[in-house]
């Protein structure tokens, strides 16, 4: 997230949630790997292997990320269109649904 800094950081047990500036939300765990980001604007789809980011651009071509979790066989992604979209690494999309 270049350009922005730090506002908020809380240590939770084996969690530590940090906020940014711009609006993001990222957690990590214990070992300082994110699990989950949040953010409304200029998402890092660069963290997220290119075949996954593929398939949801072709699947949904209007919308843009907001939410990404890290799941045991790939992702959790919300789109701005409100579709909630699980994906493996390479690209496979195992499931979706409309969460409003």
């Amino acid at each position: 997230f270049p350009g922005t800094s730090i506002m908020y950081a809380e240590i939770d047990y084996n969690e530590y949630d940090i906020r940014l500036n711009s609006g993001a939300e990222i957690e990590f765990d214990k070992s300082g790997d994110w699990k989950e980001i949040k953010t409304y604007q200029n998402f890092p789809t660069e963290i997220i292997p290119t075949p996954a980011v593929q398939a949801i651009k072709k699947q949904y071509p209007g919308a843009f990320i907001i939410k990404v979790e890290k799941i045991w066989n790939g992702y959790e992604i919300k789109t701005s269109n409100m579709m909630e979209i699980y994906v493996d690494n390479k690209g496979k999309i195992l499931g979706q649904k409309f969460d409003n």
